[in-house]
């Protein structure tokens, strides 16, 4: 079934709205509708399953409707599940629905004051503590990557020992994190020789486990035993239409060896009942979109599909890479498009890194030069860590509006948002 997603903007003023999602999106969505001042009234939420409360209002289940009369003119839709919402919605023979653009509505329509007060909500929700952690595995790599800063990585501990991987793990369920990833920032997980075995012991204790992996060492060999190792995604990192354009950004790698990965990947999944998610994303480093489209077409003639690939531009790696234009306001080099006036919390503060040492930092995805240290995690605990001052002030820095002092923030581009 096909549909259109639209814009907030796009719901008729003074409307009785029910809103199909009872999350934080949800949650967003009534706060934004009641606070543009457009005669909007939220009466209750639809959900496909359970049923309530939710932000003071009744949560319907949406196999009710056809029993029952309720208060509305216009479902909107917020949930990233739209097309099994849209067929339940037909079920019931409703077809006034509006589906939100969730990526247009987080970046244009929420106010950053709304953004960042969603942002924040979540946050304390959890008492501050991560929603993933990012294990590093290996703090070495195989590759140059051009959009890498490898020129700034130091070598303290190569690889991470079984004892601090455990505590790690044994953290994580004492503090209801169920999303883990087996890399950060930095390093190829799959050179360290226990990376199997540790994936295994994720496994058997039902983490949402995620990997990305340049493939270079993804062989006949081992890709089954990757793909049987219970990750729920699985990310290669390509970019490329051949040999010259994938070669001169993964320096070191080889193109025939990764096409063949692929191919095999893709063949493997599509022969299991449960696989996961195998999905190919890559950045290019200069605005050339002829060899964006290139890359993507080339995917798809791979057998990838659109929701399997996401090429997107490279971003500054919290300044490490100074490509792009310069903005003086913030002084920092970009390719993104962003807004240098518009600045976000940031979810990398959600989104915790334990180093193969065992310290424990705030934003796995970019924090490679081990900045604003929150503690040890052979000694420490996530609960003490969330709270201490160094993690909330991060956190009340972004709030502020002010990362000016932040080594860790100050040069990254990934917090404004695109303009």
């Amino acid at each position: 079934m096909k549909f259109q997603e639209r814009s907030v903007r796009s719901i008729p003023s003074n409307t009785n709205i029910a809103i199909y999602g009872a999350g934080e999106f949800g949650r967003t969505v009534k706060e934004h509708l009641e606070q543009r001042g457009q005669g909007n009234h939220v009466t209750c939420f639809f959900d496909s399953f359970g049923e309530g409360e939710f932000c003071g209002l009744p949560v319907v289940n949406i196999h009710r409707i056809g029993k029952e009369t309720f208060d509305f003119d216009v479902v909107v839709v917020a949930s990233d599940f739209s097309k099994e919402i849209v067929e339940n919605l037909y079920s019931q023979k409703i077809t006034n629905y509006i589906i939100i653009n969730k990526v247009e509505f987080f970046n244009r329509d929420l106010s950053i004051s709304e953004f960042n007060g969603m942002q924040h909500r979540r946050m304390q929700s959890r008492n501050y503590l991560p929603n993933r952690v990012l294990i590093q595995l290996s703090s070495v790599c195989n590759l140059k990557c051009k959009m890498c800063p490898h020129g700034e990585w130091t070598i303290d501990k190569p690889f991470m020992d079984k004892d601090v991987f455990l505590r790690v793990l044994e953290e994580c369920k004492k503090n209801d994190v169920s999303n883990i990833t087996l890399g950060s920032s930095r390093g190829e997980s799959l050179l360290h020789k226990n990376f199997f075995e540790f994936s295994r012991i994720a496994s058997e204790k039902d983490f949402n486990m995620y990997f990305s992996t340049n493939a270079v060492l993804l062989n006949s060999g081992n890709i089954d035993e990757l793909l049987e190792s219970g990750f729920s995604a699985i990310d290669i990192s390509f970019c490329g239409s051949d040999k010259k354009s994938y070669e001169s950004v993964y320096v070191g790698a080889s193109f025939e060896h990764a096409v063949e990965c692929l191919l095999a990947l893709k063949e493997k999944t599509l022969k299991m009942r449960n696989p996961p998610l195998v999905s190919v994303r890559g950045t290019v480093i200069d605005n050339d979109n002829n060899a964006r489209d290139r890359n993507i077409l080339f995917l798809k003639e791979l057998g990838y599909s659109d929701s399997e690939i996401s090429i997107s531009l490279a971003d500054n790696f919290a300044g490490g890479s100074n490509l792009g234009i310069y903005y003086p306001l913030i002084e920092i080099n970009t390719l993104l498009p962003i807004d240098d006036h518009a600045l976000t919390l940031c979810t990398g503060l959600d989104a915790w890194v334990v180093y193969t040492d065992g310290l424990v930092g705030p934003c796995g995805c970019r924090n490679y030069r081990k900045l604003n240290i929150l503690g040890n995690i052979r000694t420490g605990e996530f609960a003490d860590m969330a709270k201490s001052e160094i993690n909330t002030s991060l956190i009340e820095s972004f709030v502020s509006g002010n990362v000016r002092h932040l080594d860790l923030c100050r040069k990254c581009d990934l917090p404004y948002r695109r303009a």
